[in-house]
């Protein structure tokens, strides 16, 4: 079976912090989401309020970003709100988008989850998470079966 069709989209290449990286990665397997999911929620709502030069400037002062790009698949739309916003911004589309949503993860991530699991939940997942290192898989898809496997026995 083929792709569903999702409109007109584009590609957005950003860059994350690694603290902000890790944080995605674990909301994503909380949440059952991809990471560019994560990315994209939190995107929406960073979008809102629309960013000035001079916090981008604090920011990129306060974070040091990974040389490596996260690519996401983003909505015409949302691009060209992006693009219009990079018009004003003298930056890289990808260290500006990046440095806004670094700084969300790593101040506002807990909220999301407190918003979306019971606490019961996050405390078990916690309490699993500070036993031993995770084994790090590359295949998402096993990971997450397995992780469903693990909360329908519960």
């Amino acid at each position: 079976m083929g792709k569903l069709n999702r409109g007109n989209v584009t590609k957005l290449s950003i860059r994350l912090t690694e603290k902000a990286s890790k944080e995605i990665e674990r909301l994503a397997m909380i949440l059952n989401l991809s990471k560019a999911g994560v990315i994209l929620h939190s995107l929406s709502k960073i979008l809102k309020e629309k960013p000035d030069m001079h916090e981008l400037l604090n920011l990129e002062a306060k974070y040091d970003l990974a040389p490596k790009n996260f690519a996401i698949t983003i909505k015409r739309e949302v691009a060209d709100r992006i693009n219009d916003m990079n018009a004003t911004l003298d930056m890289n589309k990808n260290i500006w988008v990046g440095l806004l949503v670094s700084d969300y993860f790593e101040k506002h991530s807990e909220q999301h989850i407190k918003d979306q699991v019971p606490q019961e939940e996050l405390d078990r997942i916690e309490e699993e998470l500070s036993k031993d290192d995770p084994v790090i898989k590359t295949d998402t898809t096993q990971v997450k079966i397995e992780i469903n496997t693990e909360l329908k026995k519960r």
